[in-house]
């Protein structure tokens, strides 16, 4: 009766009122909505991670909870709860790592004059303060979840600090583009399932790890190098770029990973995909051993119901915290 009651709710919804957190809705999925308006209980916070007085703090509510029930959308106070978890449960650092939160890349996006083309150094101001303890640059990997038409993927930005030994083979033909305002061509993955090629492990590249293959890689990885362009400028205004945080330096791979096969578990998704690099080794090239990235994924890797078990998961570490209403050990 509940299932029924919530999808005519929905349905006399406009499709703007979804909530943030959603895959793509595909013709004959059902809906899954959690609404905060109708019942005004859902918005009452229910806990604070790690504590009241850490600086970057997550307040959850009682309507989160019912967001990581089978069949509904991960928000960002689901996702960053997760990272976080992780982050401070992290008992020795295997790799340096910084990792984002869902904000800041859709921070960035204010920036954006249309689609695919915004304002770099306007970009840069609104997300500064967030790396300011942090440099960037001393990282072997950063973690940027990325929100975007109701779909959720995870960017990796690989070895961000490291000059590249190639160099730009040819200068880049010119952008039309007004002040700093950069102009992003389309990119175009179509359906395929093939992985793009795996990079190399010693240079400097961008994942892009997405269950559906919707979002715009090439646009989400220029705006990446767009944000470290600045990034440097601001902490090493005295060293060249020496060929940075270009394309042909910087590049954007798609690998091969598990596909989402419904419209709610992209959320999910990005927590599986976060675990395949957090806190492991970075592949190095030995001898005639050459490891990439690539090799350590494959469609095959974790299947629906391992998604179904972390979401499962996560939920009893909720209930855990809601309950105590304290901090707990319990790594997720």
């Amino acid at each position: 009766m509940e299932k029924r009651r919530r999808a005519k709710q929905n349905e006399a919804e406009p499709a703007a009122a979804a909530p943030r957190g959603g895959s793509k809705r595909k013709r004959g999925a059902a809906p899954a909505h959690v609404n905060l308006v109708d019942d005004p209980a859902n918005a009452e916070p229910v806990f604070t991670f790690p504590s009241a007085k850490a600086p970057d703090a997550i307040t959850c509510l009682r309507g989160d909870r019912l967001r990581l029930e089978d069949g509904e959308f991960l928000n960002d106070n689901l996702i960053n709860l997760y990272l976080k978890n992780k982050m401070h449960n992290q008992l020795a650092s295997v790799v340096s790592v910084h990792v984002f939160s869902t904000f800041f890349f859709t921070k960035m996006l204010e920036a954006e004059a249309f689609p695919g083309s915004f304002d770099a150094k306007k970009a840069y101001a609104k997300v500064k303060r967030w790396t300011k303890n942090v440099d960037v640059f001393d990282q072997d990997l950063l973690f940027v979840p990325v929100n975007e038409h109701l779909h959720w993927s995870l960017a990796v930005v690989v070895n961000p600090g490291k000059k590249p030994s190639r160099r730009t083979p040819r200068a880049p033909k010119p952008k039309p583009k007004k002040g700093d305002v950069i102009e992003i061509d389309s990119d175009s993955d179509g359906d395929g399932d093939e992985a793009d090629a795996t990079p190399d492990p010693s240079e400097p590249y961008i994942l892009a790890m997405d269950s559906l293959r919707s979002h715009d890689k090439g646009r989400i990885a220029e705006y990446l190098r767009a944000f470290l362009k600045c990034a440097w400028a601001d902490r090493h205004a005295s060293r060249d770029l020496d060929g940075r945080f270009e394309a042909e330096t910087m590049p954007v791979f798609a690998p091969d990973l598990p596909k989402q096969r419904n419209s709610f578990d992209c959320g999910v998704y990005v927590l599986k995909f976060f675990d395949l690099l957090f806190d492991k080794p970075l592949p190095a090239r030995a001898a005639d051993d050459d490891m990439t990235f690539g090799d350590r994924f494959s469609k095959k890797l974790f299947k629906r119901e391992d998604v179904k078990a972390k979401r499962e998961k996560l939920l009893h570490f909720f209930d855990l915290e809601w309950e105590t209403v304290s901090y707990t050990h319990l790594t997720l």
